[in-house]
């Protein structure tokens, strides 16, 4: 329970029908929010008001969602609002919350721990397969017509043997269904469908788990409650029994999934069996202008048995609907492109801009349009990630490592790359795992005896298994594309595989930033993950439950091409509704349907109120449709909508030539691919970077990225031995440096890590990243300390699941030297470290191959470089004190702190994370780095001395390393180094700049520069980018918030 004085904060800026549904009382509800109506904050208010006035707790809430997205949205929001743990609270989708459910009552379940989820493609292989073994063709029974009977009646709660067959051909796929469950249970896996069912099943069944689900979960919220199947909203009322609140929220105009089995019959439904009178409406729209919300309405009301709602909204009536009839579909695309390229003179952002269409079939010439104008473009929801060939075949060498006996798996890659053991062997694998009842992995261990290649990849996937729990994810991935001869197969196959190669490459990087800890909705339960393979299960469960919602090039603004469908939920300033002719909006196959046109229509209100501020709707009189010219007359949809709030627009009479291009502006296709790929140079600017450590490197690095001239100055060499990094330990510990450190560093070491990721993926040279979390350990004279830690820890916002506490035994097998030394610890499964040294030098080779002129040895001072560069940016930490503290502007003293760190070499010790001592002075550090090397430090001296280490600073590290462990005492001594940090008197990092001098300076940051400068550099970037373009600056960083201080 919150204090109830901040209640009225809460529910501030609500209108009244918000207000209403937000504090609903303690029972079920219907909420009917139409489209910008502001549902995900109400959903989100309820949650947050519920938990603040004390009518529930984390744990006595569930709430689902339908995407990912949806449910980060919400947990975003609600830790905005409230100081919750949102980890605690089940939240996520209908599949992401049976996943948890399944994964904590396996047992229950009758599943193996290590189960494994099959996607669409999966579960088609797997039925191919079954079809094959009961030798029935696929001209009798097709594949995906049966994996569509398989999910149409999971869907609908039903297993094979509760079915009848009206003829033959169903009784056959019937036994088809049964004999696939049976596979599927002696595999270990589960199709998405199967996490539904079998979730409810259990329900159902098991009286004691049911009544524990049902007096835990007292409140149930709904999101998009419209698209809810019979099964979903069957499995809801099972958890909600007789007690718990439902609280739903959706639009029965925005039901457009009926062809995914969703049952808008479930809202009236739930009104009849949760005894609800009537529906709480929200039909102030805060999304788009008059005129679409006219047209939307106008368009939804031809619709019967509507639950009835009418949008409304207090902004101006805006711009018209501009409608656009052109002769042929070539047209239609050219009018889009120089629509669009008006709308981004007048000052309208790429990303804001959407093309829709009911058909993927449309988007071709959409696309050679924009392609041949020059103009960005994406599709939205095009082919997954995770389900590129690719992709799928590295994945199934990851689910053999865990679970050799998952069929699909081995078959996929038994034989690929290419090894030589071909269909027949595959048949005898096939035939003796059918007639022993064994798996194709067992069938294959016994064959290999016999069969050298078999044997071979028997090795192959053995050597895997041993790897898991011994080796970090992303280094088992980069084993096995170099190990199974993925990369090199693609490398040396005929045609352009580079595409194939870089999504391999991608993989790598998904699995460094990927955090299994950090998962939301579908993340394995906390039993769990004592499993040396908890990451590998992760891994592969959040890539089968990827919606596909984060596409490739994030931050290049372009256009967003989609069909409706994939537009559900978006919106956008501007939006493009195109081919609007009959029989292809509404299509041909919906006016076949019973409810099909209803649908359809549905769809159009979704399209229509996707525009915040301008809607186009274009036709196009003929078109060329697979192979065919075909001719069409516009839309129902359009004349439903009302004359007044269309603008009509005239035919261009251009002329065309045989390629669709406009001969006035027809260019060669190579220049125009060539212009494309070209990135933004900012002509003639040069930039000079004062300052070659971390932060000049990494900030170098990122302009010359982005095409710019850039040249680097620094008064030491290329090793970096003059900067305060070259000392530093390069702990990435944003958790234990809340104990100290201000909020502000601590957002921003948090951002830094995954930053840290994507740069080492760009790095020439190879550095290390060690994630495996910290250790705190103590004497027993300073257990005290211990306590007094955790609570510096949770005050500065450290959740309780980052802070794990380890017994001895724990310690023991975790740290197998270090046991018995210490009676329990603290490990921090968040924090990680890199090689400082390794860093700088990688950052070098980079910029070389980036062909950036770094001047090392060469002290200067920004104004000796003036008069040759046109602007400056000085990283030069400690050495630009003087010129920092005389700007008569500064509202800040720069200063240096003394740090000093000890480097000892032993092969007798080994540490898997760095240990931290916790000391009555100092937070000492052991960190140990590659070939033997471990790092002790830091000090911290209120001094700008850099003299020599003292005697009593090097008895302090060395006697904390002799502490961890008495072996430590025959360690080689290979430095005591020291440096000083730049510190402000805030200990916060500032970026100032001036243009009058045409200066960015960027300091202070502290002993946190390895945890922070990824976030702090590329925040100086983005202010650098915006004064070269000539735009104001803003206050601060939209990314982390960081001031932009102008002098």
């Amino acid at each position: 329970m919150f204090p109830d004085q901040s209640a009225p904060n809460l529910l501030q800026g609500l209108n009244p029908e918000q207000l209403s549904a937000v504090t609903w009382p303690p029972q079920s509800a219907l909420v009917l929010a139409g489209a910008g109506s502001g549902k995900t904050r109400v959903l989100t208010t309820r949650i947050a008001w519920l938990l603040q006035t004390g009518q529930a707790s984390v744990h006595s809430i569930m709430a689902v969602t339908f995407t990912n997205k949806a449910a980060k949205e919400m947990q975003t929001r609600l830790g905005a609002m409230i100081p919750i743990n949102v980890r605690a609270m089940w939240l996520g989708t209908f599949h992401g919350l049976c996943h948890r459910f399944l994964r904590l009552h396996h047992r229950d379940a009758g599943l193996p721990s290590s189960f494994q989820i099959l996607d669409s493609g999966d579960q088609l292989s797997l039925i191919k397969r079954l079809l094959k073994s009961l030798n029935i063709a696929e001209e009798i029974i097709a594949p995906r017509s049966l994996q569509g009977f398989i999910n149409a009646q999971k869907e609908s709660g039903l297993r094979a043997s509760v079915l009848s067959a009206p003829d033959p051909h169903t009784s056959r796929m019937i036994e088809c269904y049964a004999e696939y469950d049976k596979i599927c249970q002696r595999e270990g896996v589960v199709d998405f469908a199967e996490l539904m069912l079998r979730s409810y099943e259990m329900l159902q069944s098991n009286e004691i788990l049911r009544q524990h689900y049902q007096n835990r979960f007292n409140h149930i919220l709904v999101d998009e409650f419209q698209d809810t199947n019979k099964l979903q909203y069957a499995w809801l009322k099972l958890m909600a029994g007789g007690n718990a609140a439902v609280f739903a929220v959706g639009d029965d105009d925005q039901s457009i999934y009926r062809f995914r089995g969703a049952h808008v019959g479930n809202m009236t439904a739930l009104m009849e069996e949760f005894h609800i009178d009537a529906p709480v409406k929200l039909e102030q729209n805060y999304r788009s202008v008059g005129n679409i919300l006219a047209a939307a309405n106008a368009v939804i009301e031809n619709n019967d048995e509507r639950l009835g709602k009418n949008l409304r909204t207090d902004a101006e009536a805006g711009d018209k609907i501009r409608y656009y009839s052109a002769f042929t579909d070539l047209e239609e695309a050219q009018f889009i492109v120089d629509e669009t390229k008006a709308l981004e003179r007048e000052g309208w952002d790429l990303d804001e801009i959407a093309v829709l269409y009911r058909s993927n079939a449309q988007s071709r010439v959409i696309e050679q349009s924009l392609f041949r104008s020059g103009i960005p473009y994406k599709i939205y929801g095009g082919l997954r990630f995770y389900e590129r060939q690719e992709i799928k075949h590295a994945l199934a060498y990851l689910r053999l490592a865990v679970n050799p006996d998952d069929d699909n798996a081995l078959l996929r890659v038994i034989n690929f790359p290419p090894r030589g053991i071909g269909a027949r062997t595959v048949e005898n694998l096939q035939t003796a795992s059918n007639e022993q009842g064994i798996t194709l992995w067992q069938a294959a261990c016994n064959a290999g005896a016999k069969a050298a290649k078999v044997a071979a990849f028997i090795r192959l996937i053995e050597a895997l298994r041993n790897q898991v729990g011994q080796m970090p994810l992303p280094e088992i991935i980069v084993g096995i594309l170099k190990d199974s001869g993925l990369t090199e197969h693609y490398r040396t196959q005929k045609g352009d595989n580079q595409d194939r190669l870089d999504n391999l490459d991608e993989l790598v990087n998904a699995a460094i930033e990927f955090k299994p800890e950090d998962s939301n909705f579908e993340i394995l339960p906390d039993n769990i993950s004592d499993d040396p393979a908890f990451p590998i299960l992760a891994f592969l469960s959040n890539a089968a439950l990827e919606s596909g919602e984060n596409q490739a090039g994030a931050g290049e603004k372009a256009v967003q091409l989609m069909t409706v469908h994939a537009a559900k939920g978006l919106e956008f300033n501007a939006v493009f509704l195109t081919g609007m002719e009959e029989g292809r909006f509404p299509s041909e196959m919906s006016l076949a349907e019973r409810g099909g046109l209803e649908e359809e229509r549905r769809l159009m209100y979704v399209a229509i109120t996707r525009a915040r501020k301008r809607l186009y709707i274009t036709m196009a009189q003929q078109r060329m449709l697979h192979g065919q010219t075909q001719f069409g007359i516009v839309s129902r949809f359009v004349e439903e909508i009302p004359p007044e709030v269309l603008h009509y627009l005239s035919v261009k009479k251009t002329a065309y030539d045989s390629y669709g291009s406009p001969r006035q502006t027809a260019a060669s296709k190579d220049k125009i691919i060539d212009d494309y790929k070209q990135p933004q140079t900012y002509a003639g600017f040069r930039i000079a970077i004062l300052g070659g450590g971390l932060c000049g490197r990494l900030t170098a690095l990122q302009l010359a990225e982005q095409g710019l001239s850039v040249a680097l100055f620094d008064k030491g060499g290329r090793k970096g031995e003059h900067a305060a990094a070259y000392v530093a330990a390069a702990m990435l510990a944003p958790a234990s440096e809340a104990v100290e450190a201000t909020p502000e560093v601590i957002k921003l070491g948090r951002q830094s890590v995954p930053l840290w990721h994507n740069i080492r993926g760009r790095l020439k040279t190879p550095t290390m990243m060690q994630e495996n979390g910290s250790l705190i350990v103590w004497h027993g004279q300073d257990k005290p300390l211990s306590s007094e830690f955790v609570r510096h820890l949770k005050r500065g916002g450290v959740a309780d699941d980052e802070i794990v506490r380890w017994r001895a035994d724990e310690i023991a097998e975790r740290e197998p030297q270090l046991g018995g030394r210490f009676s329990d610890g603290i490990y921090l499964p968040t924090e990680g470290q890199l090689d400082g040294r390794q860093m700088l030098s990688a950052l070098a080779d980079t910029l070389d191959g980036l062909n950036v002129p770094c001047h090392w040895e060469h002290e200067c001072a920004p104004e000796d470089l003036q008069a040759q560069y046109d602007w400056l940016i000085d990283c030069r930490g400690y050495g630009a004190k003087t010129a920092w503290n005389q700007s008569p502007e500064h509202t800040s003293t720069l200063r240096g702190i003394r740090g000093e760190v000890a480097r000892v070499y032993t092969p007798e010790i080994t540490l898997n994370r760095p240990v931290r001592l916790l000391h009555p002075r100092y937070p000492l550090y052991i960190a140990p780095k590659e070939n033997h090397v471990f790092v002790i430090g830091a000090t911290q001296i209120e001094s700008e001395s850099q003299a020599p280490a003292s005697v009593r600073s090097g008895l302090e590290l060395l006697s904390a390393l002799y502490a961890v462990h008495p072996a430590f005492g025959e360690a080689d001594i290979l430095e005591i180094a020291t440096g000083l940090r730049p510190t402000l008197n805030h200990h916060n990092p500032e970026i100032r700049y001036s243009r009058a001098r045409r200066l960015i300076e960027i300091n202070g940051l502290f002993r946190h520069g390895f945890m922070i400068s990824p976030a702090v550099t590329a925040a100086a970037v983005r202010l650098a980018v915006a004064l070269f373009d000539g735009k104001n600056a803003p206050e601060r960083d939209e990314e982390n918030g960081l001031a932009y201080i102008e002098k």
